[in-house]
């Protein structure tokens, strides 16, 4: 580790064990757990108890003891996510398969209401997302289709991080780590705003390591630095938040012909929201977001304008959703490797939608309805709609089965990606999806809390790319591929005794997919993802005495076989280990030592031909105040 890293953890370290007040560092009991509140799968706020919906939720406290120092590195822990990283700066991460750098374009990914998925292809570019972990609240993972209340992309599944209220951050706050995989340095301070109000600020430094490729340094690691702030306004039923953050990043260049890299960005958020009663309430959200990135011999940017706004109404035994939102992006591309390129290279996108949603109780039967229309530039209109049917068999049972419709519209690379006399325009239509679930949640025992969701996917119009008739070249992309998908997901948590709790998921994939009726598909399905039909993830949290702890993981990912598409390689099975452990020096100061990927010097996760393999990392870290 690096002298100013050291110099930095001793430092904090010596400022923060003057400190003497206290924080609450209690564990949630696995009841507390149940009532956690998540508003991923209905808009509104609700117990995951009662939500029905394949959702898991990553708790502030699971994400300080598994010591990761981004959001990438913290879906891990989520039984019910493939997390494959391809090098230091790329993840493919994707809900239920089709997983890949470039097939991974069917999850939708909210931080604090602001939609961060790239119209360019309609994934997510994971560098770019740098929330202030120690101030993340929770991440609520569904899998499954969430076209109804978010909208198109929202095919696979949502992944909603939360931040907390600037009321709950106050105070100094401090964390450093440094390791052999990265290094992360983290200031913060929240404070009052008159009688109603309250801010927070924060600055993040970041410096993550190379990866591996051919036994040596791949030299693509990268470091940047993000700014933020949140303030939060509370005057009786009235809320206002105003949020931002501003974030740029250095990532090295490895092709000659292109200019030096870079992750650069802004974004504004206000929300406002209005109790009318207990039983009403209104929310209006709007934000800007801006992002330019230079990086695999590439520059994409993206300006994007949104406003939406809904309602919350109970009527006698209707609990209604409705609502509506208008988004423009504003986009600009160029191609510094080859020939590829977008025409036109620049365009301005417009998306519409208006939804509505009841949820109605029928005694021990909650039966929920919904349905959403959205209008896109590329897309058209499309229409999805949604049934859920929940049966709260016990006060400590919950059975679940749903039918929805979803549809992934047309990207950018899409509609207008050229390269004459290769590859034409096309006419590219939306991906299609209805997928059908059943769940069960509950407690069958006071110390041991499950989760099961059965589900099968049934796939239409998927990306192909389509010769032309007789000639050959030309190609265009075209929607020739369909097929279905199938699979288990089980978690749970089993509290052993009143400080040792065990958790364990585990999730199985079965696809089959193929060209549809006199459709010939020259990527030869690349646009269905490499997948592994088994993985499987262990953890042991152990509160050893009042101030130590120590939390064990232990993740297993199968096999994903080489695929047809050419040049894409077998990914083998790997099993990695993590181990950390920690002491609360004093109520706001914690030390900790941790490893990560411990069964191995390195691994490839990926399947694409530029993967590079993830190194055993370390990392020695102090947190003041947090």
């Amino acid at each position: 580790m690096r002298g100013g890293a050291l110099s930095a953890l001793f430092l904090l370290s010596a400022a923060a064990a003057r400190a003497e007040t206290s924080s609450d560092l209690a564990r949630m009991s696995l009841e507390e757990l149940s009532n956690v509140e998540v508003t991923s799968v209905s808009k509104r706020p609700e117990r995951i108890s009662e939500a029905a919906a394949s959702v898991f939720v990553l708790t502030n406290d699971d994400i300080r003891r598994s010591g990761v120092q981004s959001v990438a590195e913290a879906l891990r822990l989520v039984p019910n996510l493939g997390v494959q990283r391809v090098d230091a700066l790329d993840y493919g991460i994707s809900a239920r398969g089709l997983n890949g750098f470039d097939s991974a374009n069917k999850l939708l990914v909210l931080i604090d209401g602001r939609s961060v998925y790239s119209p360019f292809f309609s994934g997510v570019e994971w560098s770019q997302l740098h929330p202030d972990l120690p101030d993340v609240d929770r991440i609520e993972v569904v899998s499954g289709p969430g076209g109804t209340l978010w909208g198109a992309n929202a095919v696979n599944g949502v992944v909603n991080i939360v931040t907390r209220p600037a009321d709950q951050t106050q105070g100094l706050a401090g964390l450093a780590a440094g390791g052999a995989g990265y290094q992360s340095y983290t200031a913060r301070y929240g404070g009052r705003l008159g009688a109603d109000g309250a801010f927070r600020i924060y600055g993040r430094a970041y410096d993550r390591a190379d990866s591996i490729r051919d036994g040596g340094d791949a030299a693509d690691g990268w470091k940047g630095g993000q700014l933020g702030f949140r303030t939060d306004f509370d005057r009786g039923p009235t809320h206002i938040t105003l949020q931002g953050d501003a974030y740029h990043d250095r990532v090295p260049s490895q092709i000659p012909a292109s200019p030096n890299g870079k992750l650069v960005g802004q974004n504004l958020l206000v929300r406002w929201s209005q109790a009318w009663s207990d039983d009403a309430d209104f929310e209006v959200q709007a934000y800007y977001d801006r992002y330019e990135r230079i990086a695999r011999g590439i520059l994409d940017g993206v300006r994007t304008y949104d406003i939406q706004a809904q309602q919350r109404l109970t009527i006698g035994q209707h609990q209604l959703v409705f609502g509506a939102g208008h988004r423009v992006w504003k986009d600009r591309f160029a191609n510094f490797v080859n020939g590829f390129v977008l025409d036109p290279p620049t365009r301005r996108s417009e998306l519409s939608n208006a939804f509505v949603q009841d949820q109605v109780a029928l005694g021990a039967v909650t039966l929920t309805v919904g349905v959403k229309a959205e209008r896109s530039t590329l897309g058209g209109t499309e229409w999805m709609p949604n049934v859920r049917l929940a049966w709260r068999q016990s006060p400590n049972t919950l059975l679940w089965g749903a039918a929805s419709s979803a549809v992934r519209n047309p990207s950018r690379l899409d509609r207008d990606l050229v390269f004459p006399p290769l590859l034409v325009r096309s006419q590219f239509e939306a991906e299609r999806l209805i997928a059908y679930e059943l769940g069960y949640r509950g407690r069958p025992h006071p110390r041991l809390s499950l989760s099961a969701t059965i589900f099968y996917h049934d796939y239409e119009q998927l990306r192909s790319t389509e010769p032309t008739p007789v000639t050959i070249l030309p190609v265009r992309i075209a929607n020739g591929l369909e097929g279905e998908s199938w699979g288990l997901e089980i978690w749970g948590d089993f509290q052993a005794t009143e400080r040792w709790r065990l958790s364990a998921g585990i999730s199985g994939l079965g696809k089959d997919f193929r060209t549809s009726d006199n459709a010939v598909d020259l990527s030869r399905l690349a646009a269905v993802g490499h997948d592994p039909n088994f993985q499987m993830i262990a953890r042991s949290q152990h509160q050893l005495s009042d101030r130590l702890d120590l939390d064990l993981r232990v993740r297993y990912v199968g096999e994903v076989p080489a695929e047809l598409t050419s040049g894409y390689r077998k990914a083998p099975a790997y099993a990695e280990a993590d181990a950390r452990l920690s002491w609360r020096v004093s109520d706001r100061v914690e030390l900790s030592l941790a490893g990560f990927n411990l069964l191995d010097a390195s691994h490839p996760e990926a399947t694409e031909p530029r993967r590079n393999e993830m190194r055993r990392n370390y990392q020695v870290a102090v947190r003041y105040g947090f």
